[in-house]
């Protein structure tokens, strides 16, 4: 098996980012039991609902959410459709940006008190410059699109591990012919404890809204994928995380990502 490092450089690990970015900010908040129905009844969630993140640094991304089709299936259980727009450019590539399409079909599941958050057979369309990567992917996540209503300072909430898999083809542009297959089988996202911090005012685009700091640590596992023939393994990423968790939005409003010497910065600009 071959072993590779995740340089920085490869723009369909930028848009793979971009795609764990946009999953992990919806899906990767922190595991706590919490009221029963408390995703399904978040003001966001209804037909036409959307939210726009920004983030800034060496990868500028704007993604968009949009939720469609909401529905009660049975007590606290509900399902919607999820579609997410993500574009994202290297700074120093100076070169057109990675586009990136997903289309979401979720069930959440808050009968136990632990929400689960299920995406099968979602359908994914990547696109750079000279090759577009096209398929599916599938993720099963314990973890809430929100924070338990009541964090103190000085709480400590507990790790969390989440999964995903992958089956994509790379197309190229110009011919329209398949260049290769591209298939993840068990691409895993860990989150560590997490320390609930000082409650600060925060200035957002929206306004100023009060809300909780919450510090952790991302592990990002992209396991092995098959390419051509080839089985090829990808190196953890480790991201130190900051949280802005807004009470009055029930949302993170904003999130810090530390990667080595490089910070990001995700502000949410819209939330309706």
């Amino acid at each position: 098996m071959m072993k590779l490092a995740q340089t920085s450089g490869s723009p369909w690990r930028r848009s793979f980012a971009g795609t764990w970015l946009a999953i992990g900010t919806l899906f990767g908040a922190a595991s706590q039991p919490v009221r029963a129905g408390q995703i399904c009844d978040a003001p966001y969630l209804h037909d036409g609902g959307r939210i726009r993140f920004e983030a800034d640094g060496l990868t500028p991304m704007t993604t968009l959410a949009f939720f469609r089709n909401v529905n009660d299936l049975e007590r606290d259980v509900c399902s919607l459709d999820l579609d997410i727009y993500s574009k994202s450019a290297l700074r120093r590539l100076m070169g057109p940006p990675v586009e990136t399409v997903q289309r979401h079909r979720l069930v959440i599941d808050e009968r136990s008190g632990q929400p689960v958050v299920s995406s099968l057979n979602a359908r994914v369309h990547a696109y750079g410059r000279y090759t577009e990567l096209i398929g599916e992917m599938s993720t099963n996540s314990n973890g809430l699109l929100l924070y338990p209503p009541a964090l103190v300072e000085g709480q400590v909430l507990p790790a969390e591990t989440f999964s995903s898999r992958y089956t994509f083809r790379i197309v190229d542009r110009r011919t329209g012919t398949k260049v290769s297959d591209f298939v993840g089988s068990n691409v895993r996202l860990t989150l560590s404890e997490r320390v609930v911090g000082p409650r600060q005012r925060l200035q957002l685009a929206s306004g100023t809204l009060l809300c909780w700091p919450i510090r952790y640590t991302k592990f990002v596992d992209p396991g092995s994928f098959r390419l051509i023939d080839t089985d090829i393994e990808l190196e953890p990423t480790v991201l130190d995380m900051t949280d802005w968790y807004c009470p009055a939005r029930r949302f993170v409003m904003r999130q810090e990502v530390r990667y080595k010497n490089q910070q990001q910065v995700v502000d949410v600009v819209e939330i309706e």
